[in-house]
């Protein structure tokens, strides 16, 4: 037992920045890294003789022989400072149980110019846009009539979401016109929400990241709002990063998918053969895990007026959540991000397991959920991941649901995100009145963490404190805002 501590201490150690970039230079992690980038052909030539030795498997494990239906190997980023489990021995390295309910993946999505840097003191500023701002009754709507299941005359049924809310007509001098197309209709939101925020934001700092709440839009016009903004990308910002909640549909077979969608927006450097590169984006997605089940209570307290009034019956969404997956994003040399959709942060399995053993420093949750306060199920359990593997917790949702939440309450909160910390505090984070978007500034801290076996990480762990929130109003709003 003692020889096979010894190894994992080993490899552990030699697993250094792995998955993270070159400013550690390990031989394994030169090795891991290269397999990750997307090299000239002549450098793939140089590396030929090496090519037996590259992980083959990434970026769905790290190990080079054994099989991902067997065991996955993966980067970690937060070593939990709590209980004492084996994910307790490892600073770098997670051991993720193979599983075939759900699919992990790592991917290196950083800045080129960030690639080879020891950055220390890293910042995070993150416009959180909490759109729909109006939805109406009927934006909720059962399919059909409830089926009975069991002898004690429970039924259960399916609802489908209706995205009214995207702007259908642009108002030009007082007369409105109707938009023809997607492509429009993106265009409408990128020239009257996104840009006029992000404009209003350049008092305070430069925008890396873009949120969205839980299916904020449908996917296709979600790529085109993503072509929008890295057409834009040199002149009027500098978005390193979109994050949205999208709904989509399978052509073939009518599915409907609630998805968490990210685009990275990169730089071509600048070459002989390339002097004026362009820009480009790549896209990742992974769709909800778990169905959101309405009852009676959570209806009557939407306002949802399409369903009858029976309390024996529980209708759910109604989304495909066969294709379940839990990506990684290192966004930094020491920054792993993951989003989470509504349900997800709550039910243990299958994402659960994944995302103690790997420990990311962010996780974005997207929800279409009442007011982010203290005491509510979102919070509950975004206090058991900031406790247990120790990760900031970022939880968003829409001015509409809190708005159509708020109907019945006496104490009416506009709490449009809760940020949550190792350590406890928990920051309930409010959208005044007539403004349309928040500015959240992170930057990160240095700490040190300590394994099970009393080995330190000589402070090379990251943890995300939240330093600011400023309000962000657009001014001479459309009628959709």
């Amino acid at each position: 037992m003692l020889e096979l501590f010894f190894l994992l201490l080993c490899a552990d150690k030699a697993s250094e920045g792995i998955g993270w970039n070159l400013h550690i230079k390990t031989p394994f992690n030169i090795l891991a890294f290269i397999s990750q980038m997307n090299l000239p052909q002549t450098i793939k030539e140089q590396l030929d003789p090496l090519k037996d030795l590259l992980p083959n498997q990434t970026p769905y494990s790290f190990c080079h022989r054994i099989p991902t239906d067997r065991a996955i190997v993966t980067p970690k980023s937060v070593t939990a400072q709590v209980g004492h489990t084996f994910r307790s021995l490892s600073h770098n390295l997670a051991l993720v149980e193979a599983q075939p309910k759900i699919e992990f993946s790592w991917h290196h999505v950083q800045k080129k110019e960030n690639t080879l840097a020891n950055i220390v003191d890293e910042h995070l500023h993150i416009l959180l846009i909490p759109f729909p701002y109006k939805i109406t009754a009927q934006a909720i709507t059962p399919i059909a009539p409830p089926e009975k299941h069991g002898s004690n005359g429970q039924k259960y049924g399916y609802f489908q979401l209706n995205q009214g809310w995207i702007p259908k007509k642009k108002e030009t001098q007082g007369k409105e016109t109707p938009l023809k197309n997607q492509a429009q209709q993106a265009n409408e939101i990128y020239e009257k929400l996104v840009l006029p925020l992000i404009k209003k934001s350049k008092d305070h700092c430069e925008i890396d990241c873009i949120v969205f709440p839980e299916c904020a839009l449908p996917e296709s016009i979600a790529d085109e709002l993503a072509k929008k903004i890295l057409q834009n990308n040199s002149s009027e910002h500098s978005i390193r990063l979109l994050i949205t909640g999208t709904a989509s549909k399978s052509d073939k077979k009518n599915t409907s998918y609630n998805n968490a969608t990210s685009y990275f927006f990169f730089k071509k450097p600048n070459t002989t053969n390339n002097p004026k590169p362009q820009d480009y984006l790549v896209k990742k997605q992974h769709s909800k895990h778990h169905r959101w089940k309405l009852d009676i209570s959570q209806i009557k307290r939407y306002g949802f007026s399409s369903f009858p009034a029976d309390t024996n019956t529980d209708w759910w969404e109604s989304i495909d959540v066969t294709k379940r997956k839990i990506p990684f994003y290192a966004v930094s040399p020491h920054s792993c991000i993951t989003v989470l959709i509504c349900e997800d942060l709550a039910r243990n399995d299958p994402a659960m397991p994944t995302v103690r053993a790997v420990g990311p420093n962010l996780i974005i949750a997207l929800l279409m959920d009442g007011p982010q306060i203290k005491g509510r199920w979102s919070a509950k359990y975004a206090g058991v991941l900031a406790e247990d593997p120790g990760s900031a917790v970022l939880s968003v949702t829409s001015v509409a649901m809190i708005d159509r939440s708020n109907s019945l309450e006496q104490n009416k909160s506009r709490s449009v995100a809760l940020w949550q910390r190792p350590g406890g505090q928990t920051e309930s984070i409010e959208l005044p009145k007539g403004h349309h978007g928040l500015v959240l500034s992170l930057a990160t801290t240095a700490i040190e963490q300590v394994t099970m076996n009393k080995v330190a990480d000589e402070c090379n762990t990251r943890r995300y404190e939240l330093m600011g929130v400023e309000a962000l109003q657009v001014d001479n709003p459309e009628k959709w805002l």
